[in-house]
């Protein structure tokens, strides 16, 4: 009986092991996806964009500071590289303000207009590319410390692609002291 259940254990365990995994980083089913990346949201080792990374979205310049300008990117996700231009639009999207609200319980504001500038709202990646840089400038000096500021920011594509679904936005914000 024991060399039974020995036998028949090494056999499950024999066709296990020939199941093929997909890895999750496996992007060929899926087709175009495109994600912003913020990799100091991540302290470098990642995407560093979206509600998973929204600490790393914070901002926290000196209140002396005039001007900081913080850099991300807009990444074609797929296998493959396209063979037509991609016009790239960041935008203020108002309706994730309280996306995280449900983690921190913070209601968040706009931030005021004067307080930054996106210098490239809209972009370009050229055929056979996958990435272009974006900038906001921050003034931390016009800050007015004892609010909650968000900006809320969402990307859309021309022609139209699906944008990631947790790596499509970014939520630089500030706590108030």
């Amino acid at each position: 009986m024991r060399k039974l259940i020995i036998a028949l254990s090494l056999v499950i365990f024999g066709l296990t092991g020939c199941l093929k995994d997909t890895p999750s980083t496996d992007l060929s089913h899926v087709g175009t996806v495109i994600e912003i990346m913020y990799p100091a949201g991540a302290g470098y080792y990642g995407v560093g964009s979206g509600l998973e990374f929204f600490t790393g979205e914070q901002l926290g310049f000196p209140p002396t500071d005039s001007t900081d300008t913080v850099t991300f990117y807009v990444n074609i996700a797929g296998t493959n590289t396209l063979g037509q231009n991609l016009g790239v639009t960041i935008a203020l999207d108002p309706s994730i303000m309280e996306a995280n609200y449900s983690n921190d319980s913070i209601n968040y504001v706009a931030f005021p207009a004067t307080d930054y500038a996106i210098l490239n709202a809209s972009q370009t990646i050229p055929a056979g590319s996958r990435i272009d840089t974006f900038q906001v400038v921050f003034y931390p000096d016009r800050f007015d410390s004892t609010q909650n500021f968000m900006l809320p920011l969402t990307v859309t594509t021309s022609p139209s692609y699906t944008v990631s679904g947790n790596f499509g936005q970014l939520y630089f914000h500030t706590i108030a002291n």
